[in-house]
């Protein structure tokens, strides 16, 4: 049954998300019991999660009419697909627009038919590339391509995602095999900024995707002004993306529409970076405030490392409340110090993929680039292992396997099934770990175990255990959604992290926007971020940047993703939250309940979605059912996503 799965998938074009559902014993008779919920949880992005629960959805058809005992009945509440909207709303995106060049010319000279076929080929390429990083596909537009990042669920990294999808669609259809020996080139314009979308004209089922404002038009303007093999993006893209890729110079392009020039940036390569927090920086970090225990704490930690008894510490806090900040600050403190440094970085687009951030650092450390052929990466590969492998063609052979190489010598992993395989390179891996910290003391860095792989958090369990004797310190950090089952041993600490207190918050805002500001401006900037450093940084920039006499300025472009990503994961939730919202940061919940049209079962389970997901709490001491929005960022956020009419 699990190879039907496979197969399954295999037709949906979802191979590759096959590891997944065997990780987690899936065959054809538990489709029916998965949830939109469930696929998120295993990693599945949301294109393809909405297009496994429409294939299920589709199997429930055709199977519950027809005998035999594997008969699928589907409750409809189990199908729903997350992001599905009634109303029209306001939210930031990132939106696509890829073009193929020259299709006019190339349809007049070669017959219809073998132009559809090629243009098929195009269109799968392309899309293919944008859904492996998010997007969602809003539109074929002949030979233009429409995606849209942050819709139908927003992802606070999502402009970041647009550009590598970008990058990777142009690439892609430069490497497409063609008959006859054509070449085929597109090019893509990106733009970020405030859209109305969704049912824009009554009738959901007309154009549920419609957008309207002038991003779409700038990204389509973009396109049209970039060369082949060309990615252009605007201003408000290139301030999200930080050091995320290599740019050009700025350009100020003449476009149809705009009476000003529009500044651009061509977007060249991704660039090389350990992790999020390194690639999205691009101002000034302030100086670590408010962290003085838990810094202390990690200076412990680290002491006892170094003197041969293993640690690990987990970092546990929401978005932006400084985990990353800490782990920064920790590094500079012991960069002087002997010891070496191996930093993961885990993804949301690769919790299918087997060990994904340690053969992302082996493909960086070693220089390897996909330009490459496999004897150039072997050989970097070789190079880059052979000071330090103890079995050098073995250790090699494992890695190349491990980067999806042909191994040195087949000899070394010759007859493994699949599962021996990741046995033994989870063996090699801790070997290498622990070979490394007798020469040095290592610091073992992951970040955001919340997207971790199955692979990669066994071969992590594994290592905690066998640290114990061993200079090493774990360092890994997750979000408190991120259901940690691990035993907790005497050498490993959980440290969690909370909001600054009104002391430390009026600091961290006079670092970061870098001017005086009077004291009237940094108590409503502390109102309105709750603590939360990087809303407390960026709200601080933001109000250096447009002036104080802004007293409630927009909330910045850089954090309407993170918010907005928050807003969604409430699920069905999030329309008692907006209009929560609307009615202020405290809500009684009868007069929202009245508003919803909701009967009382289903109210309290939209309120205990609420409460569970951290953003509202409970208000004791009335005589009435009230909440709370923990932030008011979030209340502001939610309340400015409805339509002002709605509102």
């Amino acid at each position: 049954m699990v190879g039907d799965v496979e197969r399954w998938l295999d037709e949906l074009g979802l191979a590759k998300y096959a590891s997944v559902f065997l990780a987690e014993e899936i065959d054809l008779l538990d489709l029916q019991e998965l949830t939109d919920a469930d696929l998120k949880e295993m990693g599945l992005p949301i294109g393809p999660r909405r297009r496994v629960l429409k294939a299920v959805a589709e199997l429930a058809t055709k199977t519950t009419d027809g005998p035999g005992p594997t008969r699928i009945n589907i409750d409809p509440a189990v199908v729903q697909v997350t992001g599905t909207r009634n109303l029209a709303e306001r939210r930031q995106l990132t939106i696509v627009f890829c073009d193929l060049v020259g299709s006019t010319e190339l349809a007049a000279r070669i017959d219809p038919e073998e132009f559809g076929e090629i243009l098929r080929r195009y269109h799968k390429s392309s899309a293919t590339a944008i859904e492996h990083y998010g997007g969602y596909i809003a539109r074929f537009l002949g030979d233009g391509i429409l995606a849209y990042f942050g819709w139908p669920e927003a992802n606070e990294d999502q402009a970041i995602q647009a550009v590598h999808a970008a990058l990777r669609a142009v690439t892609q259809v430069r490497e497409l095999s063609l008959p006859n020996g054509i070449r085929l080139e597109a090019r893509a314009g990106v733009a970020t900024g405030l859209v109305v979308i969704g049912d824009l004209v009554g009738d959901v089922s007309l154009d549920r995707d419609a957008v309207a404002g002038d991003t779409p038009n700038l990204a389509a303007r973009l396109q049209g002004a970039a060369m082949p093999n060309q990615v252009l993006i605007d201003a408000t893209t290139r301030s999200l993306i930080g050091k995320a890729f290599d740019l050009s110079d700025p350009m100020h392009l003449s476009l149809k529409g705009y009476a000003a020039p529009v500044e651009a940036w061509r977007a060249l390569a991704a660039h090389d970076a350990d992790t999020r927090f390194d690639a999205t920086r691009s101002a000034p970090t302030p100086h670590l405030i408010g962290r003085e225990s838990e810094f202390d704490l990690i200076l412990d930690r680290w002491a006892r490392a170094k003197a041969g008894e293993g640690q690990a510490i987990l970092v546990s806090g929401e978005a932006g409340i400084g985990k990353s900040r800490l782990l920064q600050a920790f590094r500079g403190r012991i960069s002087d110090e002997p010891h070496a440094a191996l930093v993961y970085q885990c993804s949301p687009f690769h919790i299918g993929s087997a060990f994904e951030p340690i053969r992302q650092k082996f493909t960086r450390d070693a220089g390897i680039r996909a330009t490459d052929d496999n004897r150039t990466k072997l050989h970097k590969l070789r190079e880059f292992l052979a000071p330090s492998a103890s079995d050098s063609l073995s250790e090699i052979s494992v890695v190349a396997a491990l980067l999806g190489l042909p191994p040195v010598d087949p000899k070394h992993l010759d007859g493994l099934t699949p599962h021996q395989l990741r046995e033994r390179i989870r063996r090699s891996l801790l070997n290498q770990l622990l070979a490394l910290s007798r020469k040095n003391p290592v610091l073992l860095v992951f970040e955001d175990i919340h997207w971790i792989d199955p692979s990669s958090a066994e071969l992590l369990l594994e290592t905690v255990g066998a640290i114990i004797d061993a200079p090493v310190l774990m360092f890994l950090t997750y979000r408190p959604e991120y259901r940690l089952d691990w035993p907790m041993h005497s050498h490993v600490t959980v440290l969690t992290l909370n909001r600054l207190s009104r002391t430390e918050g009026a600091e961290l805002v006079r670092s970061a926007a870098g001017v005086e500001l009077p004291p009237a401006v940094v108590d409503r900037i502390i109102a309105r971020t709750d603590g939360v450093p990087l809303f407390l940084e960026e709200m601080s920039r933001a109000v250096a940047e447009i002036g104080t006499e802004s007293n409630d300025p927009e909330i910045p472009s850089s954090l309407q993703a993170s918010l907005s990503a928050r807003l969604d994961r409430l699920g069905t939730a999030k329309q008692v939250a907006q209009v929560g919202a609307v009615i202020g940061r405290e809500f009684e919940r009868g007069l929202v309940q009245r508003l919803v049209e909701l009967p009382a079962d289903a109210m309290d389970g939209e309120i205990q979605s609420l409460l569970k997901s951290g953003l509202v709490m409970r208000r004791p001491g009335t005589d009435r059912e009230a909440y709370a929005f923990r932030h008011a960022l979030i209340q502001e956020a939610a309340a400015n996503s409805l339509l002002r009419e709605h509102r």
